[in-house]
This record gives structure tokens, sequence and C-alpha cells, in this order.
């Protein structure tokens, strides 16, 4: 029992530390879709957000998410910086307490750094830490609490891996929860890669990256719960969704400098919707259901479809209210002045590429340029 608890607690710091990994490779995907001038501030973004995320789920987000068997919101053990009563906590991993805190931490963490690349280029820094701190202080932990942590959806049958912890004693699961989401992510490169090619004429490095992305989270929810052949057709799917989607939103004139919205948004709703599809019973020891293409008729898929709905009604409002409420406090959106010389120099009085600063087109001369054009 000892050295099976101690191997389950390695594979889930192991698999914190590359989920928290997951952070430097959204750094860098950002910075690299962004402008130079914008690169530290971008990077700073990414590097604080952690903190703030790890303080708002430390002081209540961890209770919000576990705490009891509420079915809406977590009521119990709400503090965990003074003495804890583990058996009020719906997550029971064999592992110590710690370490499934750490664990859904960075999870946490990693919702509120997607946010960073939606908004790059744009946002006042304090407005996005702000946010990220109210993401993943309440936010993030209540519709937690509803999939993983005992709530309402899960008790409908709601099925969404992501955030969910496994043991080490059934490697054969781990082993296929590994295959289903790499193969996922190989076909999402190809498909993104190709469709890109067809339409812009052109192999589109960005697509390509935005394609692995997409694979990725289009199998997240069901790794578990899919054979590896549906885990290659959902990320082929994903992969073209993703192209569509960002060529949509780029014509409907939506900002979003790296795909985000694109990527997490259209693909996270296909892959929810995958599980009441392609779920297949049988394939790991945790997957009893089978979805609709393998038997299971609309039953699963129904719970899923009601999912996303739930979430969408909560979160978008939610947000918008928050957002709001920075606008009115803070302020969202960098000056003009600010957003051509670069936020790295305006937000942060620094430069990633100072080489480059000789080169840029000075925010006096655009604006006599735009007068005279007048």
């Amino acid at each position: 029992m000892i050295n099976e608890m101690a191997m389950d607690t390695l594979w889930v710091l192991l698999a914190t530390m590359l989920v928290f990994f997951m952070n430097l490779g959204f750094a860098a995907l950002e910075s690299g879709f962004a402008r130079s001038k914008n690169t530290v501030n971008i990077l700073s973004k990414n590097f604080v957000v952690f903190a703030v995320s790890g303080l708002g789920f430390l002081l209540l987000g961890w209770g919000l998410m576990f705490g009891g068997d509420n079915p809406v919101i977590g009521t119990q053990g709400l503090w965990i910086l003074g003495k804890i009563d583990e058996t009020v906590y719906t997550l029971s991993a064999n592992v110590p307490f710690w370490s499934k805190v750490i664990f859904q931490m960075v999870f946490c963490g990693t919702a509120a750094t997607i946010v960073s690349g939606a908004v790059a280029e744009r946002i006042k820094y304090i407005s996005f830490i702000v946010f990220s701190f109210a993401l993943t202080l309440v936010i993030y932990p209540i519709v937690g609490h509803w999939i993983w942590g005992g709530g309402f959806l899960s008790s409908m049958g709601f099925l969404d891996f992501a955030g969910s912890t496994m043991s080490m004693s059934n490697p054969q699961d781990v082993a296929h929860i590994f295959i289903t989401t790499n193969i996922s992510a190989v076909a999402g490169v190809l498909t993104s890669t190709v469709v890109s090619w067809l339409l812009l004429g052109k192999p589109d490095l960005g697509m390509t990256i935005n394609g692995c992305l997409a694979g990725l989270v289009g199998i997240t929810a069901g790794c578990a719960y899919v054979s590896v052949l549906s885990s290659l057709i959902i990320g082929a799917i994903a992969g073209a969704i993703v192209v569509f989607a960002v060529l949509m939103f780029d014509k409907l004139k939506l900002d979003d400098p790296v795909g985000a919205t694109s990527v997490h948004l259209a693909n996270g709703i296909f892959g929810t919707i995958c599980v009441g599809l392609f779920a297949q019973e049988g394939v790991t020891s945790i997957s009893g259901t089978n979805g609709l293409f393998f038997g299971g008729g609309f039953s699963l898929l129904g719970v899923q479809l009601w999912g996303i709905l739930v979430v969408a009604a909560f979160i978008f409002p939610v947000s918008v209210l928050v957002w709001i409420v920075i606008k009115k406090t803070f302020g969202l959106r960098v000056s003009l002045e600010e957003e051509i010389t670069g936020l790295d120099v305006g937000e942060h009085g620094n430069s990633a590429y100072p080489e480059f600063q000789s080169r840029r087109p000075d925010y006096i001369a655009i604006i006599s340029d735009g007068v005279e054009a007048e």
C-alpha cells in the first residue's frame, strides 16, 4: 500500500510539472504570434499569472471546487491554510492532500494563461491580473465543482477527463491516455497544415501549431473514454476546425492575435461533444459508457450538450460582469500611443529587442500622417 501510494504520488507530481510546463509553451506561442514590441508584456503576463492564480486557488478556489457535495458550489473546508479536515473534500485520489491541491492548481492556472493570448497586445497589465485572480478565485472553481468536484453535472454522468488524477496502479490506462492524446495532436497538425495550404496557398506555420493545440484540446475531455482510432478522427477534425474558425473570426473582425478562441472555444466545445459520440465502454477501466457511434444512443450526448450550455450560461455573463467592473475601475485597453509604441515600453519600461527600436514607426509620425491624409 505504501509503495502504491508513493508511485501514485510521484506520478501526480510528474503530471503536475508537465501541466505547469504548458505555461512555457503558451509564453513561446504567444510571443511568437505577437509583434516583438510586446514580447516583454506577454512573457510577464505568462509568468505572473501562475502566481496570481496560485494565490486565488489557494485562498478560496480549492474549497469552492472540492469542499463538500453540494451540487452547485463547495461549501465546506473553504479555508485550507489553517487546520485541514480532509474528509470534507470530494477528490479522493490515493495521494497526499497537498499533491491533490498543487495538481488542481496548475490546471486552474493554465485556464487563466489561455486568456493572455486572447487579449495579447491590447489589454492593460493590471486588468489582466485582476481578471486572472477573479477567474481562479471563483469562476473556474465553481465550474470545476460541477464537473470534477461532485457537482450536479458529474452526478448526471457528464464526462470530461481534464483535471482528473489517474492512478499509476493501472499503467494500461495511463498508456492509453498518453497515446490517444498524442495521436489526436498528430492528426491535428497534419489536417491543419493541409487545410491551410489548400485555403491560403501556403502551409501556414501558425495554423500548423494551432492545429496541434486543437488536436490536444479536442481530445482532452475524452482521452480516457475513446479508442485510439477515434482519437485519430477527433484530432483530424479538430485540426480542420481551427483553420476555419480562425478565418471566420478574422472575417468577423474579432481580435484574437494568437487564435486562442479558435483553439480553445471552438475545439473545447467540439471535444466535449465528441465524448458523447465516440465514448467506448472498456477502452480503460474508468470508461463505462458508450457514445452514440457505439450503440449508446443519445443519452451521453445529451448530457454533454447540456453541460456545454450550462457552463456557457454561467461563464459568459459572469466574465462580462467582471470585465465591466474592471473597465470602470482600472480601464481595459491601453492607449493608442502605447499600442503603437509597444506594451513593453508603455507597460514595463523595457524592451526584449532594443535593437529594433530605431526602425520602429514613431507614434507622432503615424498620427501626423493620418492628419495629413485627411
